[in-house]
């Protein structure tokens, strides 16, 4: 395991994730999006959630269209933002799956967080699953720190980026 992650996240995201979550979740379906932060700051500050257009939900698969990611980037480098880590549903286990090993953000650095159990997901984040890319290879690391406070939710898809 590896220290790597040394983002602050605060916990009004975690309740806006898992909200999201739960509610795909509720019909079969996995769900996801982004965090980022301030370039140079170690605080979350928005949570990009996946939205509708470019965007496949199924009940094993999550596919984000490549217009949609890079709207969504383009919009975090025009605010001064970057995206160091994903988040993702799965109905069952914490780890990553083939296609999230082979397909996912292979980015040194870069973390994905895996939200077990859809249907009821937990508010814990020592009960998600965190992995890291390191030296070719994802690696189980440790969650992000938690801290008081919360983060704007945005929705995110081929269309652009706007509040949620």
């Amino acid at each position: 395991m590896t220290t790597r992650n040394v983002l602050n996240l605060p916990r009004g995201a975690v309740a806006a994730i898992t909200d999201e979550v739960r509610d795909h979740g509720s019909v079969s379906q996995e769900t996801g999006g982004f965090l980022l932060a301030p370039v140079g700051d170690h605080t979350v500050s928005k949570v990009a959630l996946a939205g509708r257009t470019g965007i496949v939900r199924h009940h094993n698969l999550l596919e984000i269209s490549a217009i949609a990611i890079d709207r969504l980037f383009t919009f975090a480098d025009d605010n001064g933002l970057s995206s160091p880590a994903l988040f993702h549903s799965h109905e069952q286990g914490r780890w990553l799956s083939l296609t999230d090993r082979q397909y996912g953000f292979r980015v040194e650095g870069f973390t994905s967080i895996v939200i077990p159990h859809f249907r009821a997901p937990s508010s814990e984040i020592g009960a998600w699953g965190w992995w890291t890319f390191e030296a070719g290879h994802w690696i189980s690391t440790r969650p992000l720190t938690l801290c008081q406070g919360f983060a704007q939710c945005l929705r995110f898809d081929e269309e652009g980026v706007r509040n949620a």
